[in-house]
């Protein structure tokens, strides 16, 4: 009994000393410290501005930010920069991964309504990311009219695999697979044109990243509104606006879809308006549009009669 008692004292005391040693490390860590070793990395990194609404460690190997602000300042002059709020973010680092050298740390985020969870692995050459997204609503993200002309609705859900190359940005490589639930494009305007409310139904993209391109492996569009494509593959850019797009699309709008198109566009422009857009109509009545340049300020140009004479249309399944 004596015996047993001792070996006790002896483990557990120890055990029990370095619990609240690390405790009381964790919790009594400087956060201004801490806070600006995460803005340092991130501005370093990744080019952004971070501002907390609050900041505090997590017993026994993590922090959890409340009210983050991520900034992205704009470059140039008439080029528009882009915030995100993340109403709550958590983040754990592997203390058995940091005895070997390495920084394991899982996060988890809420943000535009959803979740954002995964895995980080940051190493001296590459970083290496797992992630998955579950009903982030992109309606509340301030870009795609920037991109589109049109605003963009949805749950955005799916998951990425991502090993990014921090010496060579062309040596990364991965797979992301997307999907939008209840997606639809409000009115607005290309080209100078007006155009009514689409509904997407639920669009799904597949990319594989590899050799320098974030090849297109499947985008599939199919509601009662609109049947389109997507083929070709993006460059890529260590800014993720100057990602340059070698692509093109292939839509088919319903009947009363495109009258409304019609309907919206003023009597005397509609002859000179009908002859543009039938540039890239074919017989079927699909469209052929090729989109090139950075996602900033993508362009859209027809293709006459499809690609190569050979028209490609969406196949409704």
């Amino acid at each position: 009994m004596i015996m047993q008692s001792t070996v006790a004292k002896a483990i557990v005391y120890p055990v029990f000393f370095l619990l609240c040693l690390l405790f009381f490390l964790v919790r009594g860590f400087p956060v201004q410290v801490l806070t600006k070793q995460v803005t340092f990395e991130a501005e370093r990194r990744l080019g952004l501005k971070v501002q907390f609404g609050s900041l505090e460690t997590l017993f026994p190997n993590g922090v959890e930010a409340e009210t983050l602000r991520l900034i992205k300042p704009a470059e140039k002059e008439g080029e528009a920069g882009f915030s995100l709020l993340v109403d709550r973010a958590q983040a754990r680092i592997s203390l058995l991964g940091l005895m070997f050298g390495d920084k394991d740390v899982s996060f988890e985020t809420e943000l535009l309504g959803g979740k954002l969870s995964g895995e980080l692995e940051l190493g001296k050459d590459r970083t290496r990311v797992e992630c998955q997204l579950a009903a982030l609503n992109v309606a509340r993200l301030p870009i795609w009219v920037d991109l589109f002309g049109l605003p963009l609705a949805g749950k955005l859900g799916g998951d990425l695999q991502l090993d990014i190359s921090q010496a060579d940005y062309k040596d990364s490589k991965g797979k992301i697979a997307l999907q939008l639930e209840q997606a639809g494009l409000g009115a607005g305007k290309i080209k100078g044109f007006q155009v009514p409310p689409i509904s997407l139904g639920k669009p799904r993209l597949q990319l594989k990243v590899a050799n320098g391109k974030a090849e297109i492996e499947t985008f599939e569009v199919n509601s009662d509104d609109v049947e389109a494509s997507l083929e070709g593959y993006f460059l890529l850019q260590k800014e993720l606006s100057r990602m340059t797009s070698r692509c093109k699309v292939h839509f088919k709008l319903s009947d009363k879809k495109y009258e409304e198109f019609l309907a919206q566009i003023p009597p005397e422009l509609q002859q000179f308006a009908t002859q543009n857009v039938d540039q890239a109509r074919d017989k079927d009545g699909a469209f052929h549009f090729s989109l090139y340049g950075p996602l900033s300020t993508m362009q859209f140009r027809p293709l006459r009669g499809g690609v190569g004479g050979k028209p490609r249309r969406p196949k409704r399944k």
